[in-house]
């Protein structure tokens, strides 16, 4: 059997964002697979707009979506390189092919967490990771967020020009340490994953 792999830089996930929930501004990101857009703003009012229509439809909020890129070798929402026999697989004109990709997301009603991943590797540990990563940013980092919060009042003032606001290497730079949660959260569930998927095989091929 083809033993499929679960860390992040085996092309699983693509993408984490932590956003600030009232402002949609972002607060942090991690990128792993993603394409050279440099899209996080429109990504975070995206997820914002998902949950004002769920909680219009059905007075709830949005936690799955998935993202089918079309049949052109174009880049879609994000994309992952595909290693087969150390070969980077590639579209036509050594374009990297676009993936089908799926983001899974939960919000507090303070912050929201988004990882989106490659739909491959539908069913794995991604939603524990979402609960475990907002619980973490907002355990250690709500009181920096409460003294950022006229900075993020200032990033969706139109009447402020933008010069005087915070850039986004600023805002990031203020969670920083956050890359060592993501990284502890993310080995933790996925080797978990993989291991169990390896004892099950093993205990298949065993049978």
């Amino acid at each position: 059997k083809k033993t499929k792999h679960y860390h992040p830089k085996m092309a699983m996930i693509l993408k984490v964002l932590v956003m600030d929930y009232t402002t949609a501004v972002c607060l942090y990101e991690k990128d792993w697979s993603w394409n050279d857009i440099k899209n996080t703003p429109s990504l975070c009012r995206m997820i914002k707009s998902f949950h004002n229509l769920s909680s219009q439809i059905s007075n709830g909020v949005i936690k799955l979506a998935k993202f089918q890129p079309s049949n052109q070798t174009t880049s879609g929402i994000g994309y992952s390189t595909i290693n087969t026999n150390n070969n980077t697989q590639r579209g036509s004109k050594g374009f990297k092919k676009p993936i089908p990709a799926r983001m899974e997301c939960i919000t507090n009603d303070q912050y929201t967490v988004a990882a989106f991943y490659n739909m491959e590797y539908e069913g794995t540990n991604v939603d524990k990771i979402v609960n475990e990563l907002l619980s973490r940013f907002n355990n250690k980092h709500s009181n920096t967020v409460k003294s950022l919060r006229d900075e993020l009042k200032k990033l969706v003032d139109e009447t402020v020009e933008l010069e005087d606001c915070m850039s986004s290497e600023e805002m990031y730079s203020n969670f920083d340490s956050f890359d060592n949660d993501i990284e502890e959260v993310i080995d933790q569930y996925l080797t978990n994953k993989d291991n169990n998927n390896n004892n099950n095989n093993n205990n298949n091929n065993n049978d």
